[in-house]
């Protein structure tokens, strides 16, 4: 997650902040074309690979997706993105990851107990500062 947030100029610092319980997601009506060109194959084929179905990382130009990374991708469609979007200077980028879905599919499930996961302690400590009825239900 931190390579991608690098190559999309999204810092730890960010990424920490939009974790909750159950998801990660970041959402950015004006996010830099710019930005989004950097993607390369070998960093989207990692990604997907790691989290599968419970990714979901799109680039729309208003409601027309331009570029949707879960979809069968290549270094042409790649290309086919940048030069579509060449003299745009942003575009709505929607990130998530879906942390119960990856958690039910790496892990088995136990009966009468709540899996957690986290990918940042300072997300998991803002958590763990809630109420204890918070944290029950």
């Amino acid at each position: 997650m931190l390579a991608l947030g690098k190559s999309l100029g999204i810092s730890q610092k960010v990424w920490e902040d939009h974790e909750e319980l159950g998801y990660i997601s970041y959402y950015d009506s004006n996010f830099n074309r710019d930005k989004a060109i950097a993607l390369n194959m070998d960093l989207i084929s990692s990604f997907k690979k790691e989290y599968g179905d419970a990714l979901k990382c799109v680039f729309r130009l208003g409601d027309f997706t331009v570029l949707d990374i879960n979809e069968d991708i290549s270094d042409e469609k790649l290309e086919e993105f940048r030069k579509y979007t060449e003299g745009i200077s942003t575009l709505l980028f929607d990130f998530s990851i879906d942390k119960t879905k990856l958690i039910s599919n790496e892990f088995d499930e136990v009966p009468n107990c709540n899996q957690f996961l986290y990918f940042f302690s300072n997300a998991l400590l803002k958590f763990l500062s809630n109420n204890l009825s918070e944290l029950v239900s």
